[in-house]
């Protein structure tokens, strides 16, 4: 998917794609209601349809064909390759102006495409998060690192297979190879919305950044407390919504015995591992975080939705041909748990299999930092053809200590799937090695295999000064001895926010009280907008104030929209209420701006990708669920071209089961415009002299399950019924 993105965005600015001209040519492009340029890419390029007036198709793949190649994209392989050899796009030999084209030719971008990124616990009670993706560039890449806050935390693997990438980039060295991984722990103080920044380093000097945003899910699920001795009846908790969804999309064992998992799942809280079993028996976890944009659009109130993805490959040959049932088990910090259950057919394999082939010795550390003040901290994985019993750890020759093995690595699995102790190829190793160190040393790893044979591996590292403890947030508190309230987001300068706002307003950070937190309320220009969502889990507060009650649950979270908000300078306060009715209070400033231009939720979606379509239908068959609207509106004369935006905007919904009751004046129904639009949606219209309730819920309308009142000039984002 990330892949499809920098495509789309590349092609876009070239100027070489008219939408228009392409919907115009293509009639069945409009019909589908999809972005021209997505079916495009997705289907168009390979069938050979023109991107642009001035682009033909045919003539290119002449050029290409003589030099024995046949790109699945054109446009896309002209604008990286094709122009650079002086290619031409029209048989008159006149090509039209390429916007940033020239430089993407002359010298290709660095490409960072993330598929997988994912948010996990540890054994220690902490997060760690996973990166997986793949880069080019037009030099060899020396190095892929990702920091947070300027810090780096991790070093990813570069040069995993990837012949998927060598095909979409025939002409770009090492494409085959071009693949990533890194993993590493957060910060203990990590929490809200973190923005990881991954940097792409070249042998010749030139530096990629991909800036990332990640949400840290809740750690746990708060409802209402009860006080018994209340006299009025304890009202039952409500979840509007699932605390977790899990979906299988696919199953399936190959003729070699490799089996591959593929689905979703999404939870309130963070979740903790995905599981696979076949026939009861653990094959290990599946690699959690590849990126799903269909489940993003269709579960957006959930934490990452957009990173919900689950993948498992692994070779299940010994367990022998039949019927086998596929069991995922995906379990949440608070111990939420689901299971989706599959069957596959394992086939026959020959009885004599090919002994697996020694992958040779592979390995990468995540970490590996030491301190002047003797602290050594290795982390990271190592793979070879016989599972490792032992890990030596050394510090300049002299042995430091033995590291953890067996820590469980998904992603190192499904690289490795026909070895099962890859799945439990991680390791680690914290240890103070009570000297006192200067300048560069060696660490060494040396590594037994179960087939005794040694592995060494050694890196050069410079000491350095221990890092100060991480403060807790970096905004304003305020409060006494009583009461505390922090502020982590948004970032202030000055009492003013950094940035002017173009989107929503997120407010986070975190509340204390002696006395216990009422509420946490958010008011603009002095009037009460919302109250914040109090109870994040913080466990970097509950280490910091632990004889302070419910420190853990202290983090809160609030979002104004930006609908809600005038343009121009505002101040924000932001109250802590306790329980006795004493408060602490910060307040800022902020400057709101003219939405941004980008696709956001403050947008009304215009059309929807087919397959994003048809899974939200199928999950509404799979529970059996089909809803129907009934929608009443009232026209009143001059209101005519109001009421044909919102027929128009009714008549493009994609969920199709509603009916329109109308009740206009004589006069208006005799606007030819409103007699269009009302043609446009015949058979799901009814005119009505008045709306009673008879009329709202006549015979074909008894069984509905939503009633709504729209106004003319009410318009609806084409998801609008689906989402409901």
């Amino acid at each position: 998917m990330e892949g499809l993105f920098s495509d789309y965005e590349a092609i876009r600015k070239s100027g070489l794609f008219d939408p228009e001209h392409y919907a115009t040519a293509y009639p069945d492009v409009a019909e589908r209601n999809v972005d021209p340029l997505v079916h495009y890419l997705e289907e168009g390029a390979r069938e050979g349809r023109d991107p642009h007036p001035d682009f033909d198709t045919a003539f290119y793949l002449e050029q290409c064909r003589a030099r024995g190649e046949e790109p699945a994209n054109p446009l896309l392989h002209y604008l990286l390759i094709g122009a650079a050899r002086g290619f031409q796009i029209k048989r008159d030999g006149k090509s039209p102006e390429v916007t940033d084209a020239p430089g993407i030719a002359a010298k290709p971008q660095i490409l960072v495409a993330v598929e997988s990124l994912g948010v996990a616990g540890t054994a220690e009670g902490r997060s760690r998060l996973s990166i997986n993706g793949w880069a080019l560039a037009a030099a060899p890449i020396s190095e892929i690192t990702a920091a947070i806050g300027g810090v780096v935390v991790g070093s990813a693997t570069y040069g995993l297979p990837r012949p998927d990438i060598g095909r979409l980039y025939p002409g770009r060295d090492h494409a085959g190879h071009s693949g990533f991984m890194l993993s590493f722990d957060l910060p203990s103080t990590a929490g809200g919305t973190i923005e990881p920044l991954l940097t792409v380093s070249t042998e010749d000097g030139e530096i990629g950044r991909r800036p990332l945003r990640v949400d840290i899910p809740p750690q746990q699920v708060e409802i209402p407390a009860v006080d018994p001795r209340d006299g009025e009846p304890a009202e039952t908790a409500v979840f509007d919504r699932p605390p977790m969804e899990l979906f299988i999309d696919e199953a399936v064992v190959a003729p070699d015995g490799l089996l591959r998992v593929e689905g979703w799942v999404v939870c309130l809280v963070q979740i903790e591992t995905v599981e696979v079993f076949v026939a009861g028996e653990r094959i290990g976890q599946a690699e959690f975080g590849r990126v799903r944009e269909d489940v993003e659009h269709v579960r957006p109130d959930y934490p990452n939705a957009r990173f919900s993805g689950f993948k498992l490959v692994s070779d299940i040959g010994r367990l022998g041909a039949g019927d086998k049932t596929i069991t995922v088990r995906a379990l949440a910090r608070t111990g939420i748990l689901r299971e989706e259950r599959a069957v596959v057919e394992v086939p026959k394999l020959r009885r004599s299999r090919r002994a697996v082939v020694d992958e040779g010795f592979h390995h990468h550390c995540d970490e590996i930092a030491l301190t002047t003040a003797g602290h050594l901290v290795v982390k990271g994985w190592a793979v070879s053809g016989a599972p490792i019993v032992a890990l030596e750890v050394l510090l300049d020759g002299d042995t430091a200590g033995q590291a953890e093995l067996g820590i469980e690595r998904a992603d190192v699995g499904n690289l490795f799937p026909r070895l099962p102790h890859a799945r439990q190829s991680g390791f680690g190793f914290t240890r103070q090695t009570r000297k006192t160190l200067h300048g560069e040393h060696l660490i060494g790893l040396r590594l037994r295999r179960a087939d005794d044979e040694i592995d060494e591996i050694a890196f050069p590292v410079r000491a350095t000064e221990a890092a100060p403890p991480p403060a807790i947030g970096s905004g304003d508190t305020a409060g006494d001895g009583e009461r505390r309230l922090h502020l982590d987001a948004p970032a202030l300068v000055g009492g003013v926010m950094e940035m002017p706002l173009r989107g929503n307003l997120e407010i986070g950070g975190w509340a204390l009280a002696r006395a216990g937190v009422a509420a946490i309320e958010i008011a603009i220009d002095g009037v009460p907008m919302a109250n914040a969502d109090y109870g994040v889990r913080r466990l970097d507060i509950q280490a910091s104030f632990p004889d302070w009650e419910n420190a853990l649950g202290s983090g809160f979270l609030a979002l104004v929209p930006h609908r809600a908000l005038p343009l121009g300078e505002h101040r924000v306060t932001v109250t802590l209420r306790d329980k006795t009715g004493q408060t602490a209070r910060l307040d800022f400033g902020i400057k709101v701006e003219e939405l941004s231009d980008s696709t956001g939720p403050w947008n009304l979606r215009r059309h929807m990708p087919r397959a994003e379509i048809e899974l939200a239908l199928r999950l509404l068959q799979h529970r059996q669920w089909q809803p129907s609207f009934q929608i009443a509106m009232a026209i009143e004369r001059g209101a005519e071209a109001q009421a044909c935006a919102t027929i128009d905007s009714l008549r493009t919904q994609v969920y199709a089961n509603w009916r329109l009751v109308l009740v206009a004046e004589p006069k208006a129904l005799a606007d030819s415009g409103l007699r269009r639009a009302l043609d446009s949606i015949a058979g799901r219209v009814e005119i009505v002299h008045k709306l009673t309730r008879q009329e709202l819920f006549a015979d074909a309308a008894k069984h509905a399950a939503f009633l709504a009142m729209l106004s003319p000039g009410d318009v609806l984002g084409c998801d609008a019924l689906l989402e409901m």
